[in-house]
């Protein structure tokens, strides 16, 4: 079906395209990825959230880490709105890593381990002292710093 000079591939393209219906099976690859894409999506969350406490004089991996640290204990037995956005927010994936994920993903996992850990075994300090930070972020969140205004 040669219409034009050169437009051969083009037809070709068109009718193998219209008599044989191309297999889309991308679901099973993608699910094989969600965990470390959740992961992705919150490593760009914390790096801008470290950017913001290190621009105020705080150390803010070291804070970040222990929300991370914190979150298991202190977001598990609420229902509200906020507590379910925190927990989402601050619950980091704890499916096993792949090879080809960065190290800070070794990091934020370790720190959500630890957690994990602490909620079960290890008084709530602990992470305040693994991650030394002046404050909690899933406190400050949740509004405990702030006093009542008169």
């Amino acid at each position: 079906m040669d219409i034009t000079p050169g437009s051969s591939l083009f037809s070709l393209n068109i009718n193998y395209a219209l008599g044989y219906k191309l297999p889309n099976e991308t679901k099973p690859l993608l699910d094989a990825y969600k965990p470390a894409i959740k992961r992705r999506n919150r490593r760009d969350l914390y790096g801008r959230v470290e950017i913001i406490l290190n621009s105020m004089g705080y150390d803010g991996r070291s804070c970040l880490l222990r929300s991370l640290c914190e979150a298991k204990q202190k977001l598990s037995d609420e229902q509200g709105l906020l507590y379910k956005t925190l927990d989402l927010i601050f619950r980091f994936p704890q499916e096993p890593l792949r090879h080809s994920e960065p190290d800070i993903h070794r990091t934020y996992h370790y720190a959500a381990q630890v957690g994990n850990d602490v909620a079960s075994t290890y008084p709530l300090n602990k992470c305040e002292d693994l991650f030394p930070c002046p404050f909690s972020l899933v406190d400050l969140a949740l509004g405990y710093y702030s006093s009542p205004v008169p």
